[in-house]
């Protein structure tokens, strides 16, 4: 029989019809699985960030992790034969306008993105 991983799933609340700019999905450890995006500007390319941090880290601060995409665009990033991205600290997914440093963009319906992230 095969062993299966049940996920906790985080999708953006929509408030109107603004998106998420940043998001704390998880307080403490825990192990990232992949999230899946929609980013909402349509002029724009921006970088989703994945910081190991239980608050939203400041202007500057460098990611774990960053994948751009595209204006308009859906993208995602999926951990495969690594199984899982461990978080000491905590998950906080950041939308950005630059990819090596976090350079925060306004949750809103021209900029940040939908999100759903997967993790245990």
């Amino acid at each position: 029989m095969d062993n299966f991983i049940v996920p906790n799933v985080y999708t953006s609340p929509m408030t109107g019809s603004n998106y998420d700019g940043r998001a704390i999905i998880q307080s403490g450890a825990c192990k990232l699985l992949g999230f899946v995006v929609q980013n909402a500007s349509s002029t724009a390319s921006r970088w989703i960030q994945i910081h190991d941090a239980n608050a939203f880290p400041s202007n500057g601060t460098v990611p774990m992790l960053s994948v751009l995409i595209s204006a308009s665009a859906q993208g995602g990033f999926d951990v495969g034969p690594l199984k899982a991205l461990a978080m000491a600290t905590g998950l906080t997914v950041c939308v950005s306008s630059t990819g090596p440093t976090l350079t925060q963009v306004t949750g809103s319906a021209t900029e940040g993105a939908f999100l759903t992230v997967f993790w245990i």
